[in-house]
């Protein structure tokens, strides 16, 4: 693209400044020597005006040879001979060179038209001579009465023209000039002006040749960066050099490129928002989905059992007190589970909303944690396990309920994956601006497939053990939403002899 434009402008600038040239050189060879006899006849004619002006003071002077004077040689004819080269002649009455008052002397003309032979003995006027044989060319009479005439001697070959008028008395005056110096000065003057026109014309397309490729070198650039931005390219960017109609269009095609970029950008931006948007819905789908199925399964299970025992206790199928007492008691246990599913489910449903107040205060992360600890105590004494807890006395801010609900989750969640004779330690860390609780249970390690799914709602990595424990897989999740309400993290990890489940509680700040 590129070198196509400069090339084909570079052509056709070259190809008119050719024709110029050759118009011009075909002009001068053809019509400059015509047009120097042109000019030539005016300056014989402006001259002649000034003789006969001059000679028609002096008329009666006119009567003999020596009738023009030396005041009117020297001021008039050596002026006009000198400047144009001509020769001046006044002739008598015949009008004939025989009868010539005066001629100019020592002309170059001299010895080309007469014979210096008749020459008197030292003087440069004639007293009577001979003119050497002239033939006639053309002959062209002026509306004012003034002759041209053009001769050629016959011995030498050369040619003159003449310029005569006749004035009052029978008295002429005749210039002459030789038509060969004008057309040796029009060919000189012809070859000046065709090396003057090659020179001319070698710089031309050298200049030509530069301001092809600086004028082409934009609109290349231009097609390059159009093409980049058809294929959604806006990276590129001109640089205009002028501040004409093409450094406008650069400009023009700057803001285009940027608006056109911006627009693709915040479209790819709300595109991208509206897929992830779709995307959430489509997981909140699935997620209510998943949830009116899991809480349903969970439900279905106590419903039965309570259901079961109640028509058994109907049907007096035990047949005694003690065992209506053993239905009832069975009946009580699956309430107490679905109630604390239920105050799970709604618990999580208000974190994950917003709707519950969080009651953040300082208080001291220590005695929080040896409590917690000692609530846990018995049931993991059941399975031998050890409890211990290692916590700096620090003080923390945040909402002491929900720190205890986390840690007793965590708690709860160790001594039922902890085997038996097992050990859980909790463990505090001050970490810049926050205070990391740990709490560590040795046993087995969580899958790292399941490393993220526990966090979710119902999801229980042993799913037998956890349904007869009585536990639903909403712990963790409860534990998490807690955290994103207060604006803090939780996680866990492998260790090698067991998993630590932690989270962040900020200082307060006394103790930054």
């Amino acid at each position: 693209m590129r070198s196509k434009i400069w090339r084909r402008l570079f052509l056709q600038i070259t190809l008119i400044l050719l024709v110029f040239a050759a118009i011009f050189t075909f002009s001068t060879g053809n019509f400059l020597y015509s047009f120097s006899m042109g000019r030539e006849k005016s300056g014989l004619k402006s001259s002649m005006r000034k003789i006969t002006e001059r000679l028609s003071e002096n008329t009666q002077a006119l009567s003999d040879i020596g009738g023009v004077t030396m005041e009117l040689r020297e001021s008039l004819f050596r002026q006009i001979e000198t400047e144009n080269n001509y020769m001046i002649e006044i002739l008598g009455e015949t009008a004939v060179s025989a009868d010539a008052y005066y001629i100019t002397p020592g002309h170059a003309l001299w010895e080309s038209i007469y014979d210096v032979s008749f020459f008197g003995p030292g003087t440069n006027e004639p007293s009577r001579y001979q003119q050497r044989p002239l033939e006639s060319l053309d002959r062209q009479i002026t509306p004012d009465g003034g002759v041209f005439q053009d001769f050629r001697d016959a011995g030498n070959g050369l040619e003159y023209l003449t310029y005569r008028v006749a004035l009052e008395n029978n008295i002429a005056v005749q210039l002459t000039v030789q038509k060969g110096v004008v057309r040796k000065y029009s060919a000189m003057s012809s070859q000046f002006m065709v090396i003057i026109l090659v020179s001319c014309l070698g710089l031309s397309l050298i200049w030509v040749f530069i301001y092809s490729r600086r004028f082409a070198g934009p609109i290349a650039e231009m097609n390059t960066i159009t093409q980049n931005m058809a294929g959604l390219d806006f990276r590129r960017r001109l640089s205009p050099r002028t501040k004409d109609e093409i450094g406008q269009l650069g400009h023009s095609i700057n803001l285009l490129a940027d608006k056109l970029d911006s627009t693709l950008y915040d479209l790819s931006m709300k595109n991208a928002k509206l897929a992830r948007e779709i995307e959430l819905e489509r997981s909140l789908e699935t997620m209510r989905r998943e949830f009116v199925a899991n809480v349903s399964h969970e439900l279905k299970t106590p419903i039965a059992i309570i259901q079961g025992y109640a028509e058994g206790i109907k049907m007096d199928v035990s047949g005694n007190q003690r065992g209506r007492e053993e239905y009832a008691d069975v009946i009580i246990q699956e309430s107490d589970k679905m109630n604390l599913l239920v105050r799970d489910l709604l618990d999580l449903s208000q974190l994950q909303s917003d709707q519950i107040k969080l009651s953040l205060a300082e208080f001291h992360i220590k005695p929080l944690a040896q409590s917690v600890c000692g609530h846990i105590g018995a049931l993991a004494d059941k399975k031998g396990i050890s409890v211990t807890a290692d916590i700096p006395d620090i003080t923390v801010y945040s909402d002491e309920r929900r720190c205890e609900q986390i840690l007793k989750n965590y708690l709860v969640n160790a001594v039922s994956h902890t085997p038996k004779d097992g050990e859980i330690k909790v463990s505090g860390e001050v970490r810049e601006s926050v205070m990391r609780v740990s709490v560590f249970n040795t046993g087995s390690k969580i899958d790292e497939p399941d490393m993220e799914k526990i966090w979710q709602s119902f999801y229980r990595a042993d799913k037998a053990r956890s349904r007869g424990e009585g536990r639903y897989g909403l712990g963790l999740s409860i534990v998490s939403a807690i955290q994103k309400r207060l604006g803090m993290d939780c996680g866990a990890k492998n260790l090698e002899n067991g998993v630590v489940f932690w989270f962040d509680v900020g200082l307060s700040d006394t103790q930054h």
